[in-house]
């Protein structure tokens, strides 16, 4: 549950390759470098619900073409908030990747994960302490086929969004396949309140 009385599942998972139809305004329009085929990718979002704590997401995505580099953020499939901005998922730190991190937003403010996650509900939700800023470093990863990469999200309601947030909300992000500006791919996660 998101909230004393709001709870929050995974509708659908899907992956985007035409990006005159991304969910996302984010990405930057950079031409595609090469194409290497077809954007062979599974993806998919598990919601963890544990008794007295945030829901959790753990988000996997899995290489089903040849050998690729995959090209993303600091905490891939998902960097950021939601695209109404009500939703803020928390990344677990990874200590298979470098140069990942958050901070907050307010540099007085709370700073560590476990500083932003709250002890328990606030106004009827599990909301952030803190806004946070996670680094923008682009990242890559070489996966073979069938190989797959996973990231964990706390989801948290943002320390300024209204409790409880919009039904639909939609958590997206953009990688490259192939190539550091090639097959420009959107991942989406379309979450549901009620």
């Amino acid at each position: 549950m998101l909230g004393v009385d709001t709870t929050l599942s995974i509708s659908e998972t899907s992956v985007n390759k035409d990006r005159d139809n991304f969910v996302s305004d984010s990405h930057r329009d950079y031409p595609q470098s090469r194409d290497d085929g077809p954007r062979q990718v599974a993806f998919e979002a598990e919601l963890f619900q544990p008794p007295d704590a945030p829901p959790e997401i753990e988000y996997r995505l899995t290489n089903t073409g040849p050998q690729r580099r995959f090209y993303g953020g600091a905490f891939y499939p998902f960097t950021g908030r939601s695209e109404s901005g009500e939703l803020l998922p928390i990344p677990h730190s990874n200590p298979e990747r470098t140069h990942q991190g958050i901070g907050p937003v307010d540099p007085d403010g709370p700073a560590t994960r476990a500083e932003i996650i709250p002890e328990s509900p606030d106004g009827g939700c599990w909301r952030a302490n803190a806004g946070i800023v996670i680094l923008r470093i682009g990242l890559s990863v070489e996966l073979d086929k069938g190989d797959t990469i996973t990231q964990r999200d706390t989801i948290l309601v943002g320390p300024d969004a209204p409790c409880p947030p919009a039904e639909r909300q939609l958590l997206t992000d953009t990688l490259s396949i192939g190539g550091i500006h090639a097959n420009v791919t959107e991942l989406v996660a379309e979450l549901r309140l009620k």
